[in-house]
């Protein structure tokens, strides 16, 4: 959703209004889903992506990772809980996940990282959920064991370009 860019662009030049934005904090709120708590652009229609797009699942993660950030811009929380992450947060799941993504392409499992992470991180900020922070530790202790000693990277060992295992990294880093 084009909204959440914006929300975040005013934020970084400091020029989000200080009164409450009602408006855009209502429009961001209806695209998410009760059940998954995954937000879902209406706009967004398998039939219109390109043959080389990521796919609907990683756009509607990608969706809910900029819609999360900006309504915490507003100071606000999404309407329900984001059940998508939470299912993660459960004893080795959250390892066992990490090692189905194909980190063969880094750059692209680690967006996937990045949009789960994000969720996992409001949930305890947010709602005070023990559960999800164990999951953060849990996901970068697995990192940890996976990254190359030599660069730091991760995807190196797969042949994995160097300029994409770096792309990945910026997605670990605060």
């Amino acid at each position: 959703m084009t909204l959440s860019f914006a929300i975040l662009i005013l934020e970084l030049f400091d020029l989000l209004p200080d009164e409450r934005s009602d408006g855009w904090i209502n429009l961001l709120q209806s695209a998410q889903d009760p059940e998954t708590g995954l937000f879902i652009d209406p706009r967004l229609q398998d039939a219109d992506l390109e043959d080389d797009s990521p796919g609907s699942d990683y756009l509607v993660y990608q969706t809910t990772y900029f819609a999360v950030a900006a309504l915490d811009a507003l100071k606000q929380r999404p309407y329900y809980s984001l059940e998508f992450a939470l299912s993660l947060a459960l004893d080795e799941e959250t390892k066992n996940w990490l090692g189905r993504l194909d980190w063969s392409q880094p750059w692209a499992a680690s967006n996937w990282v990045m949009f789960v992470a994000t969720a996992l991180y409001a949930e305890w900020q947010w709602y005070g959920k023990r559960t999800t922070l164990d999951a953060l530790h849990s996901a970068l202790d697995w990192l940890d064991a996976h990254q190359d000693p030599e660069t730091g990277f991760w995807g190196v060992a797969k042949g994995t370009p160097l300029s994409h295992a770096m792309a990945t990294t910026y997605h670990f880093l605060p």
